[in-house]
C-alpha cells in the first residue's frame, strides 16, 4: 500500500485539496440542514392537511413532519453503513476514496429539486435523498482526510474541515432559507403557504450542490493523480534498489 503524505495543518491549508473538501462539506452539510431544520415549515407550505383529524384541529400543525424526520434519519444511518462498505470495496479496485462525494452531491441536488416540486411524495423522496447524501458525507469524510493529508495532524485538519459544516448550516439553513421564507410570507401572516416559500432556496441549494459535484470530481481526479505519482516514485525506488543489488552481486 502506498503511504499517504503526512501534512501539517498549515501545509494542508495551503493546498487546493483542503479547500475542495471544505467546500464539499459546506455544500452537503448546509443543504442537508436546510431540509432537516425546515421540514415542519415545508409541510405547512404544501397546504392544509388531508386527514379530517388534522383539518379539524385535533392534531397540532406540523405534526405530519415527524415521519419525514424519521425518513431522513433512517436514510442517514443507512447511507453511513452502505456508503462505507461500497467505498471500501471501490477503493480496493483502484477508485478514489473521495469519489462518493460526487454521488452525495448529485443526490443532494435531486433532493432540493424534489422540494421545488411542491408535492408530498416528492418531499418524502427529497428527505430520503438528503439523508442518504448526508450519511455518505459522514462515512467518507474522515477517510478522505487521512488519505489526502495523512495522520500526522489528522485531528486538527479534520476539525478544520468540520468548520465548513457549521458555516453551511448558518449560511444556508439559518440565513438563506429563513430570509427567503420571511420574504415569501404574506403581510400580516406568520406561516407561509405555497410553492414560493422554499422555491428560491431549493433552487440555490440545487445549484450549489451541482457546484459541489464539480468540486468532488476535481478532488477525486487530483487524488487519483497523486496516487499515480506516488506509485511511480515507489517503483523507481524499487528499481534503484534492484539495480544496486545486481551490481553488488556482479562485483562479488
Amino acid at each position: 500500500a502506498l503511504a499517504p503524505p503526512d501534512l501539517s495543518l498549515k501545509e494542508a491549508l495551503s493546498g487546493l485539496n483542503f479547500w475542495l473538501q471544505f467546500f464539499i462539506e459546506f455544500v452537503l452539510a448546509g443543504c442537508a440542514f436546510v431540509i432537516c431544520n425546515n421540514l415542519a415549515q415545508m409541510v405547512r407550505a404544501l397546504g392544509p392537511p388531508e386527514s379530517e383529524a388534522e383539518a379539524s384541529g385535533d392534531r397540532p400543525a406540523g405534526m405530519s413532519a415527524a415521519p419525514l424526520v424519521s425518513l431522513f434519519s433512517i436514510f442517514n444511518c443507512g447511507g453511513r453503513l452502505v456508503v462505507a462498505l461500497v467505498s471500501e470495496s471501490a477503493a480496493r479496485r483502484g477508485f478514489a476514496r473521495s469519489l462518493p462525494f460526487s454521488v452525495a452531491c448529485a443526490l443532494m441536488a435531486v433532493a432540493h429539486m424534489c422540494v421545488m416540486a411542491h408535492h408530498r411524495s416528492a418531499l418524502a423522496l427529497g428527505c430520503a435523498c438528503a439523508g442518504l447524501a448526508y450519511g455518505a458525507l459522514a462515512a467518507v469524510n474522515p477517510v478522505v482526510v487521512s488519505v489526502l493529508f495523512g495522520t500526522k495532524a489528522f485531528a486538527s485538519i479534520y476539525t478544520a474541515v468540520m468548520v465548513a459544516g457549521g458555516l453551511g448550516s448558518m449560511g444556508l439553513s439559518s440565513a438563506l432559507a429563513a430570509g427567503n421564507y420571511e420574504r415569501a410570507t404574506a403581510p400580516g401572516e406568520t406561516v407561509c403557504t405555497g410553492p414560493a416559500c422554499f422555491r428560491s432556496t431549493s433552487a440555490i441549494c440545487s445549484a450549489i450542490s451541482l457546484a459541489g459535484l464539480a468540486a468532488s470530481c476535481a478532488l477525486a481526479s487530483r487524488e487519483t493523480a497523486a496516487k499515480r505519482i506516488r506509485r511511480r516514485r515507489s517503483m523507481s525506488t524499487i528499481n534503484v534498489f534492484a539495480h544496486t543489488d545486481r551490481d553488488s552481486q556482479a562485483s562479488e
